[in-house]
């Protein structure tokens, strides 16, 4: 009995929404910017996400120096190769298993802002592609070993549309040339440069290289080849899963984000509350009369109210989808460029992504919202009417 009466109010009050949109207007436009901002800026992060875990592959393996979180800050010798050379542990025992690299950040400048532009450029052997068959040239042809010349990942090229095959560009006082544009697969080596590792050490005088990739063809062969790089006390190198290592440089990247999306929610949330409300406000202070009349034919005061917050729910949850649909509608293919990674030294291009998760949360926002805005007024018309019945 007592959930038709709270129906029925809701009803009676659902029609009195359409008899004056102004109020009802401003809650769901209300909900709808602050979850399309917070769509956004959780797409930025999701997107950061996923592209760098998706750079990271289970049957692949990642030798570092020991104590090194990251390729930039990592040195060995050529020499590692010795370690690597072993019938077991990797996917078919020889050298065209193992990419030896060295990365380091190099500065684009960028024709269209005038800026510089930095991003990763990494060294490898003739033999990567066997390492990381994702990569695929999509325009011009690869790189010559001993040549000044570059592929750029695809990522790159849509942030700098000026980058073309065939331009050179001086650095340093040598002419690199663009011969080819390559694609990861929506990857963050699509905000990569690759380039022939010698010509790269000549280039920047290293005696060294980062790290070394190596296919492995199962978990057992990634522990066996643990075991034994560990084991040697010379060159006091680690071996960690490259899909581990990508995971833990995600979660380090993506933490400002996340942080940064919590405390704009929150704010957008907060901002949205108190709009709303006031606008609940100015609905119940109209509706007095009507709601006098309601308590004086025997609607309860928890009919009433809940009557009035199902009324707030419901606009502030159309605003949220309304706000989450015109994100996901607007981003929907974008991509975006920022500064990433624990130095921020490079520059990563990804995709942006408004997940189901995202979407999930936004509407549970929306609710919140709803509920948050429109309980105080709903309370206080219940004790005004009240109020007034006990005067007249």
């Amino acid at each position: 009995m007592k959930v038709r009466r709270i129906l029925s109010l809701f009803v009676l009050g659902l029609r009195r929404i359409v008899a004056r949109p102004g109020s009802a207007g401003v809650v769901v436009l209300g909900s709808a910017g602050a979850v399309a901002v917070l769509c956004f800026f959780m797409a930025v992060s999701d997107g950061l996400h996923s592209a760098m875990l998706a750079a990271g592959r289970d049957d692949r393996a990642l030798v570092l120096r020991r104590g090194s979180d990251s390729e930039l800050n990592s040195l060995m010798t050529l020499q590692v190769r010795d370690l690597l050379v072993s019938e077991q542990g990797t996917a078919g025992g020889a050298e065209q298993w193992f990419s030896r690299e060295l990365v380091r950040v190099i500065n684009l400048p960028d024709t269209d802002s005038g800026k510089i532009v930095a991003y990763p450029i990494r060294g490898v052997g003739d033999q990567f592609q066997q390492v990381r068959p994702e990569v695929r040239i999509v325009e011009g042809r690869m790189f010559n070993p001993g040549n000044h010349e570059f592929i750029v990942g695809q990522g790159i090229v849509r942030a700098m549309p000026a980058l073309r095959v065939g331009e050179e560009l001086p650095i340093k006082g040598v002419r690199w040339r663009i011969v080819g544009i390559f694609s990861s697969g929506g990857s963050t080596h699509d905000s990569e440069i690759f380039a022939d590792r010698e010509t790269l050490r000549s280039f920047y005088q290293a005696t060294h290289i980062s790290s070394v990739t190596v296919r492995v063809e199962s978990p057992a062969a990634l522990t066996a080849l643990q075991q034994r790089i560990e084991a040697d006390r010379q060159h006091r190198l680690q071996v960690i899963s490259e899909a581990d290592y990508y995971n833990a440089l995600a979660t380090r990247s993506s933490a400002p984000l996340k942080v940064v999306t919590a405390l704009v929610g929150t704010l957008m949330a907060i901002a949205a509350v108190f709009a709303a409300m006031n606008a609940i406000h100015v609905s119940v202070s109209s509706r007095s009369r009507e709601l006098k009349t309601l308590s004086a034919i025997g609607f309860d005061s928890n009919s009433i109210v809940m009557a009035q917050l199902l009324e707030a729910v419901l606009l502030c949850l159309v605003g949220a989808c309304l706000g989450a649909l015109l994100t996901w509608s607007m981003l929907g293919g974008s991509s975006i460029s920022l500064v990433v990674g624990a130095a921020r030294l490079n520059q990563t291009s990804f995709d942006l992504q408004v997940t189901a998760e995202a979407v999930v949360y936004c509407m549970l926002i929306g609710v919140l919202v709803g509920i948050a805005a429109g309980l105080p007024p709903a309370i206080r018309s219940v004790r005004m009417s009240a109020a007034a019945i006990r005067h007249t």
